[in-house]
């Protein structure tokens, strides 16, 4: 009975994009254990993987892969030339969409800056600039956050999002002349554009590092030859088991 259950113990490999700090590991870890049929998970924030054994007669990594995505993060299996390809053609995505926020996100907020300090700019003009920044540019931070919120967790992203979020609530009232007071939208959109120049200076590096990976990991075999019993087989690396007795030519 042992030995069967043993054999319905599988591990596979998943690669997540969207990881943003260490809690978002902690984060994605936890919720992997708790998913139907998984005994073990371990999410590396650095290489941006997780391992995890589950028992194949419950779940599979597409489902794995489900529980990822409903967090808002995406994560890819790990298995094939094809996948390592997608991988980083979606890094490559998620640079050029990081740059082009970090575009728009910066030249607004030095029109607010300019307009807050240099000339007194119109207040609904500010809330119209900040507008596009705070949910299109930020946008990302509100669904990692209520993903988080779900899970009852948090991470860097609930406190970005709370931070600046409370600095434009507050601009608008004054904006709408509900309070009076001056408005802090240059602050908030600030805050955003510099998170984000981080973000992809971040990104930029990473995709650099997995490129260099991607290209190492072409050179290691994809078969391994096992001795059972009389006769010697071929099987995928991974499948190789601690015990087995390899033919090294």
């Amino acid at each position: 009975m042992n030995n069967q259950r043993s054999n319905q113990l599988t591990r596979c490999s998943l690669s997540i994009i969207g990881m943003h700090c260490a809690s978002c590991a902690v984060t994605i870890e936890k919720v992997l254990k708790k998913a139907p049929g998984v005994i073990s998970a371990s999410v590396n924030y650095a290489t941006e993987k997780a391992s995890v054994e589950y028992d194949s007669q419950i779940t599979h990594p597409q489902k794995l892969s489900s529980v990822i995505n409903h967090l808002g993060y995406k994560a890819l299996i790990s298995e094939s030339l094809s996948e390592t390809d997608l991988l980083q053609q979606t890094k490559d995505a998620e640079i050029a969409n990081l740059k082009k926020k970090l575009i728009v996100s910066s030249i607004f907020a030095a029109l607010l800056l300019w307009g807050s300090f240099v000339t007194k700019m119109n207040f609904l003009l500010q809330l119209l600039l900040a507008s596009v920044v705070q949910f299109w540019a930020g946008g990302d931070f509100y669904k990692t956050t209520w993903a988080s919120l779900k899970n009852r967790a948090a991470n860097m992203d609930t406190l970005i999002a709370l931070g600046t979020t409370v600095a434009y609530g507050y601009s608008a009232l004054v904006a709408f002349k509900i309070i009076s007071g001056e408005p802090y939208f240059d602050t908030a959109v600030t805050i955003i554009a510099l998170i984000i120049l981080g973000k992809w200076l971040e990104a930029r590096a990473r995709g650099k590092t997995s490129e260099a990976i991607r290209r190492l990991i072409q050179l290691q075999p994809k078969t391994a030859r096992v001795i059972r019993g009389d006769q010697e087989i071929d099987i995928p690396i991974d499948q190789v088991r601690v015990g087995d007795k390899l033919r090294l030519r």
